[in-house]
């Protein structure tokens, strides 16, 4: 038989890893074949994460930096109550500010938490602890944890390579090859992935009201509604295989 190239498929996303498998032979009447299969999940999120701010402001630096420590110190107090409450990410930072003249006014302090958790009631009591203490939510976040990612990569996975033993028993039958073998195989997993929805809460507000900006219902007066925003999942194989 004349060596070939079959194109099935030729669409394809960029890959996050490969696993080559060198071909068995270098006979000339070798094809390679390639392929494209795909297969996706809806998963609803289970893990809710919310940014946290705190503005101080002082005359001088180091009183800016002895109050962020204070807040700090607070912040991490009431944390301690919640263990399933996982600080994912922090910042803090001096900012200067001046006045029109271009002279130093004071600094403000601020200091940024994001935190998550996927027990909604936890993120409800410890919102109601810090309503009073000037910390402002800014954003909102239904996700879904790299676990329960996993978990339903590895369904997608098992999926496609039932799709594959089908694909590769098809074209060695219909192009009446003698064998087939995987030449090159490439995995690649792609996930919607909300966006962070801005938020505004301050204690001047009634009780725990809290308002979305966008007018999604996030949240309503007794706090974070568990939405079980729905994503999608979808894991690609890129095939090419090594006939004659």
């Amino acid at each position: 038989m004349r060596k070939k190239t079959l194109f099935i498929a030729t669409m394809f996303a960029s890959s996050s890893f490969a696993m080559p498998i060198p071909p068995q032979n270098n006979q000339d009447d070798n094809s390679n074949i390639t392929f494209n299969l795909s297969s996706s999940k809806e998963i609803k999120s289970d893990l809710t994460i919310l940014n946290i701010s705190h503005d101080d402001s002082a005359s001088n630096p180091n009183k800016s930096l002895d109050q962020i420590d204070k807040s700090q110190t607070s912040i991490k107090s009431i944390l301690s109550k919640y263990p399933t409450i996982q600080i994912v990410n922090s910042n803090i930072q001096v900012i200067t500010n001046y006045d029109k003249n271009g002279e130093v006014n004071n600094y403000t302090g601020n200091i940024v938490y994001s935190i998550s958790d996927k027990n909604i009631r936890n993120l409800n009591n410890f919102i109601s602890e810090i309503k009073d203490k000037d910390w402002k939510i800014q954003n909102i976040k239904y996700t879904t944890s790299e676990s329960l990612k996993d978990i339903n990569e590895d369904i997608l996975i098992k999926n496609l390579n039932d799709k594959l033993k089908q694909r590769m028993a098809l074209i060695k039958s219909e192009n009446q090859f003698k064998s087939c073998s995987i030449k090159e195989l490439n995995i690649n997993r792609q996930s919607d992935d909300q966006p962070f929805v801005p938020m505004m809460f301050n204690k001047q507000m009634n009780s725990n009201e809290m308002v979305s900006t966008n007018s999604s219902p996030q949240i309503d007066s007794s706090g974070i509604i568990n939405n079980n925003i729905i994503n999608k999942m979808t894991v690609s194989f890129y095939t090419t295989l090594k006939c004659k």
